[in-house]
């Protein structure tokens, strides 16, 4: 990556086409919108390192109302991570449209590049609507979008979730992109250099390892007696080693097996076609899918949806056994729950 600030051309993922963006940066980044993404927090402290990323993947998967969603996250000290998931298929669409070069770059959620903050609860303008975000100890725990802010209730109504006053930064006419995404860390040569000899004095030692080693056979292949019991003692420590592996082997055998049974008996393309089946003929926007075994939950917003027809649709089906709709934290939000056949 360059380490020079300057003018670069940057790509936003937009409905399937990319749009060019420039402002000075330290590379070109490819970008998900805001308004094209969902946001959620896992907490990953109790998930074995190895196993981490298979979650993410499942929680996506859960998650997301496409067939397919590509995502990405960044971790903190506490071991919580915040992911961004976006539609794949839109994204590959657009990214089929872009200059050769850039087509295989990663692609990160335009809240990354803009500017992050430590404490509190902010309003960042994106190149569509805003984001708003809650912080916590450097952290970026909670973020929603808005398309605008022509209503103060919505202002209002995120100061009293969060509990704090609202820092705004709308005054400017564009969004406050940075020049590397705050998910990232800097490049360092310092650092770089430190590894390197990090790197090259384990593979000194490693040789030096070996060459007693080899020696060590060698003088104990010929006092083989006088050593045997160093020998066993080895031997042991070895076979120690060996069952520790298998242990571990093991316990993410189970737990793998554990993640197997919590599969849901549908396949989201099969609740995302049926659901998108039901309602067809109806205008609404989509705020939260939720999607594990045995229920869906959707959070849409429509300023005179008729709950007894959208009831009566959802449960004229095979593959829903009932809904129930509920008021909605925002004005003009319904919660609906749907409970899945044959599942218990």
């Amino acid at each position: 990556m360059s380490q020079a600030i300057s003018l670069k051309t940057h790509y936003l993922l937009r409905d399937s086409q990319p749009q060019e963006i420039q402002w000075a940066a330290y590379d070109s980044y490819v970008i998900a919108p805001r308004d094209d993404c969902l946001f959620f927090v896992l907490d990953l402290e109790s998930v074995p390192n190895s196993a981490r990323i298979p979650y993410v993947r499942q929680q996506v998967n859960k998650r997301s109302p496409w067939a397919s969603a590509s995502y990405y996250l960044t971790t903190g000290a506490d071991g919580t991570a915040a992911v961004w998931m976006w539609d794949d298929s839109a994204a590959q669409t657009a990214l089929a449209k872009l200059p050769p070069d850039v087509r295989t770059a990663r692609i990160f959620p335009e809240s990354a590049l803009l500017s992050m903050a430590k404490e509190g609860a902010v309003i960042r303008r994106c190149a569509r609507g805003y984001d708003f975000q809650l912080w916590q100890g450097g952290a970026l725990i909670e973020s929603r979008w808005q398309l605008t802010l022509e209503d103060d209730s919505e202002i209002a109504l995120f100061q009293r979730v969060s509990g704090q006053g609202v820092a705004i930064d709308y005054a400017a006419a564009d969004p406050d992109w940075q020049p590397r995404p705050w998910t990232e860390a800097p490049f360092s040569w310092r650092r770089w250099i430190e590894d390197e000899i990090a790197v090259m004095t384990a593979v000194a030692s490693a040789a030096v390892f070996l060459l007693c080693l080899e020696m060590g056979m060698a003088i104990a292949y010929g006092l083989r007696t006088q050593f045997a019991g160093d020998n066993v003692l080895a031997l042991q420590e070895a076979l120690g080693e060996r069952l520790q592996y298998r242990l571990e082997a093991e316990r993410l055998r189970t737990v793998n097996q554990e993640w197997a049974g919590l599969r849901p008996a549908y396949t989201h393309l099969e609740v995302v076609a049926e659901f998108t089946r039901l309602m067809e003929g109806q205008q609404y926007d989509l705020v939260e899918w939720e999607y594990q075994r045995g229920g869906l939950q959707v959070t849409l917003s429509k300023s005179d949806l008729d709950t007894k027809e959208v009831v009566t649709r959802l449960e004229s089906g095979d593959l829903f056994a009932g809904a129930r709709i509920e008021p909605g934290l925002r004005p003009n939000e319904y919660d609906i729950s749907i409970n899945i056949a044959g599942v218990l």
